[in-house]
């Protein structure tokens, strides 16, 4: 009772609002008398001290208020004294920061530069290496040949194979010295292969942990300024050369790596001087508009791919916008050419490779290889009359259905397809995006008719032996004659309608056996050796590409020649004119269909 007096006003009315709801509870009459005696001075206080009574439950709400305050005010004070103790460690911290800062920064920049003088060191070595090699080569052929003082048979190619350099209207009718590296298996008894080692072969061999083509690559940006750089791959007829295309001051490069079969790689680089470039122009590579091929002055062509179009024209841009090319030349346009022609100032021939380049056909892809017609369909007759019209295919036609008598079976297979495919349009994308009415299930022209006609002509022989898992085909199926490939193509096959290729027009070496190939003994026991060509040119492989090549020329096909060009490079490719012509090819064969996103079953 005697500290009552002395409590602060905000505490004395809680207490009394707390006490007034106490004598709401049965409590002992000794208590509750204490209670009415508390609350008594309470009230003289209050009455003493002017202090309004309140509500209690007002009282204890602004209670509650003046705790959370409290609350607040300790808390907001704990935060300031921390941020006071940290402040006072801020300068600490910060002097400690910059120093082991400074002591990482010391110690990276050693490192990078021991790093920096053991990679230049690395370069220097692998680039003195490459070159040094390509010196020793230079020699070797300028010295060991077979026309020279030091000429060592032993060790000198033996076999020959098809120089990929083009002489006038694209032909390639030279060949070149080379090693083979096939088995003895695959070739006749008579014929002994001896296994041939290149000459110092030693100098050649790579340390596993050595990059050719870094340390070429890095010789190049230090010996010449680098404008441009682009991942790529350059195509040939057998294999795809991964690496990157650079364009300097003065030529364009590329350097890639050749992966070999035992997980070694070596390096693959070429350099084309400006003034080589003779003419740059765009093509497609495996259906897409991703491609350019350079066509050098010394007859060697270059096909080159790129992820995605538009990397392609950055690099045509780069090439002929910033750079001066001397001997760039440029075609003729379509119409010129078609003018030409009908006037008869070029011949077929040239027509025909014109058509091809335009289309972007290159010798350097075998799936977009030159295609030229089957122009005669007689092969079995001792004389040839080039001017009946019997002897002659009927170019408006394709070549599955040359006999009138086969169009009803591709045509019903035409409107069974289409039925599926319509039957199937509300799947939506879950159909395979090459699905689509046609009339027959491949092409005419293919990586494997390519290699079907050049089997016995190398590297191309190499080619057909890993197209078909390191086998030669079965000897009924290989090329052996040219009356039964035209049997088969012209309407005895469902399966094969393919055309010719352009080396039936100008070189004879491919229809002869001469490295003695074991191709085996068809069903009659009789071996496959040579191409059985027909009577009328004795099967003599110089009179019939000598003949072959009359034929092209003659009066009946140059009236004629425009009606098969409809077919493959004209109006009749697709769409409507193409059904109405039975000329509608598996829609994976044309362009736009991404072939990469075609899984292999």
């Amino acid at each position: 009772m005697r500290t009552v007096p002395k409590l602060h006003p905000k505490v004395l009315l809680p207490l009394e609002c707390f006490l007034k709801d106490l004598i709401a509870f049965n409590i002992p009459i000794e208590e509750m008398q204490a209670i009415e005696n508390l609350l008594k001075t309470i009230e003289d206080i209050r009455s003493k001290k002017r202090i309004q009574f309140k509500c209690y439950k007002e009282v204890i709400s602004e209670w509650f208020v003046e705790l959370d305050r409290d609350r607040q005010i300790r808390k907001k004070s704990s935060i300031d004294n921390e941020v006071r103790v940290v402040s006072r460690m801020d300068d600490l911290t910060a002097s400690v920061t910059e120093q082991a800062m400074s002591v990482t920064r010391d110690f990276v920049e050693a490192q990078n530069r021991e790093r920096k003088q053991f990679f230049n060191y690395i370069k220097q070595v692998n680039s003195r290496n490459f070159s040094t090699k390509k010196a020793w080569n230079n020699l070797i052929l300028t010295f060991f040949h077979e026309k020279s003082v030091w000429y060592f048979k032993e060790a000198f190619p033996q076999h020959w194979e098809l120089d990929p350099t083009e002489g006038p209207l694209r032909i390639r009718r030279r060949l070149r010295r080379c090693f083979i590296n096939i088995d003895q298996k695959f070739f006749r008894k008579e014929r002994e292969v001896e296994k041939q080692k290149n000459l110092l072969a030693y100098l050649f061999s790579k340390n596993k942990y050595e990059t050719d083509s870094s340390a070429f690559i890095d010789r190049i940006h230090t010996n010449e300024r680098i404008t441009y750089t682009s991942p790529c791959l350059v195509i040939t007829p057998a294999e795809e050369y991964p690496g990157e295309v650079l364009i300097g001051s003065s030529c364009v490069h590329f350097v890639g790596e050749q992966r070999n079969s035992t997980s070694d790689s070596s390096v693959v680089a070429e350099v084309w001087m400006f003034e080589e470039i003779k003419e740059v122009k765009k093509c497609r590579f495996q259906l897409q508009n991703n491609a350019v091929e350079m066509f050098l002055t010394n007859g060697l062509t270059f096909l080159i791919a790129f992820e995605t179009n538009a990397s392609c024209d950055e690099f045509v841009n780069s090439l002929l916008t910033a750079r001066s090319l001397p001997n760039l030349t440029i075609d003729k346009n379509l119409l010129e050419m078609t003018q030409l022609w009908r006037e008869r100032k070029i011949t077929n021939f040239e027509y025909l490779t014109y058509l091809n380049k335009l289309a972007g056909r290159s010798f350097n892809d075998l799936m977009q290889y030159p295609v030229f017609p089957f122009v005669l369909s007689e092969y079995e007759c001792p004389v040839l009359d080039l001017e009946a019209q019997s002897s002659f295919r009927k170019l408006n036609r394709p070549m599955a259905v040359q006999k009138k008598s086969k169009e009803d079976y591709y045509v019903n297979q035409y409107a069974y397809l289409k039925a599926e495919y319509e039957s199937t349009q509300h799947l939506g994308e879950m159909m395979l995006p090459t699905t689509g009415p046609y009339h027959y299930g491949s092409h005419y022209s293919n990586s494997g008719t390519v290699l079907h006609f050049l089997v016995r002509l190398p590297p191309f022989t190499q080619m057909f032996l890993q197209y078909q898992d390191n086998n030669f085909d079965i000897p009924d199926r290989t090329f052996h004659s040219l009356s039964t490939s035209w049997k088969l193509s012209s309407g005895d096959s469902t399966t094969d309608f393919k055309e010719l290729i352009p080396e039936f027009f100008f070189l004879p070496e491919f229809l002869v056996n001469s490295e003695k190939f074991n191709f085996g003994a068809r069903q009659n026991n009789e071996m496959v050796d040579n191409v059985n060509l027909s009577k009328w040119c004795r099967n003599d492989p110089r009179m019939f590409i000598l003949i072959h090549r009359q034929a092209l020329e003659s009066d009946y096909i140059t009236e004629h020649l425009n009606e098969w060009i409809d077919l493959v490079f004209g109006y009749q490719q697709s769409g409507k004119n193409a059904v109405d012509a039975i000329n509608v090819f598996h829609p994976a064969t044309y362009y736009g269909i991404d072939a990469s996103k075609i899984k292999d079953p």
